[in-house]
């Protein structure tokens, strides 16, 4: 029995190639009926698609080409619940491939202008401690002796580098600047004292023409000044911080701890990033996309240096 609702999507050209890039990437999909234009003399020249319909994970789409007047916006995406960080960073990697875009919090454009939004799933139970639930670090979690009752999430990185260097990219002007802060945003470091009790204050501003829709959207300035007090300064394997959250409408300012810890580990650094949720789980949410996006940001530097 056929769908009752399916989406459509109309694109200005390509549909067919958009089609068979698509069910290359997703499990459990496949291209279920192309149908062409059979005559000449029409509007579609003989043999070009007319419609196609096919199933990504078993959900069942239709597309065609619509001409130019047809384009996408981030007003509808599509979004990917992945399991573990593998799976992150595949569907990333494939849908930001041969002119993507990478966009804030977990959203992107694929090359044909669709939006996506890879969003990890993360266990819920912030009691569950013994039960493990480290592996990927999804899960929000409590932990003894922290300055908060507010939970914390987890993410775990491995880097072929070492300790120092992903020290310094921590914990230095040029550093913090070469990576801190989502995909299309930039840092502006105006003040850093690394020692406990010391500050780090920066501008963080959105230069992709994405990101500065969304903040104008979101109504939030295009531009926030943030400031970090450092709690614990251990080089090169612990860096615990808190920072001030006062950039959010309508809700008065607190602080949220972060904590990173590196471990060498034969020819690579392990590193654990732990930070506390935010005032609720919208905000956490867009943290930990935020965070996953730092993330391989900093993986791309590190990279870029070998």
């Amino acid at each position: 029995m056929a769908n009752t609702v399916r989406p459509c999507l109309t694109f200005k050209d390509g549909a067919e190639e958009a089609v068979k890039f698509y069910v290359s990437i997703f499990p459990n999909s496949k291209i279920t009926n192309i149908t062409r234009v059979e005559n000449d003399g029409g509007p579609i020249p003989k043999g070009k698609l007319l419609n196609a319909t096919f199933e990504l994970d078993g959900m069942e789409f239709v597309a065609f080409d619509g001409g130019e007047s047809f384009s996408f916006t981030e007003g509808i995406s599509l979004l990917v619940n992945c399991k573990t960080q593998e799976e992150v960073d595949r569907y990333w990697s494939k849908l930001t491939a041969d002119g993507g875009e990478e966009g804030p919090c977990g959203w992107l454009k694929d090359r044909f202008g669709v939006s996506w939004q890879i969003v990890p799933e993360y266990e819920r139970d912030v009691e569950d401690e013994e039960a493990g639930h480290r592996d990927i670090g999804e899960g929000l979690q409590g932990r003894a002796g922290s300055v908060t009752d507010r939970p914390k999430l987890t993410l775990e990185r491995t880097f072929e580098a070492t300790p120092e260097e992903v020290w310094e990219l921590w914990t230095t002007k040029d550093g913090i600047e070469s990576w801190w802060g989502p995909e299309g945003f930039s840092v502006a470091v105006s003040a850093l004292d690394l020692r406990p009790g010391g500050e780090l204050r920066y501008a963080m501003s959105a230069v992709g023409a994405d990101q500065v829709e969304y903040m104008k959207q979101a109504g939030m300035p295009l531009t926030s000044h943030h400031r970090v007090r450092y709690t614990q300064v251990e080089p090169p394997h612990r860096l615990v911080f808190m920072e001030l959250a006062d950039f959010i409408p309508g809700v008065e300012p607190y602080e949220v701890e972060t904590a990173v810890e590196l471990e060498q580990t034969g020819g690579s650094v392990h590193m654990v990033l732990t930070f506390e949720a935010m005032h609720d789980e919208r905000w956490t949410e867009l943290a930990r996309m935020g965070r996953e996006g730092e993330l391989r940001r900093l993986a791309q530097v590190l990279a870029a240096r070998e």
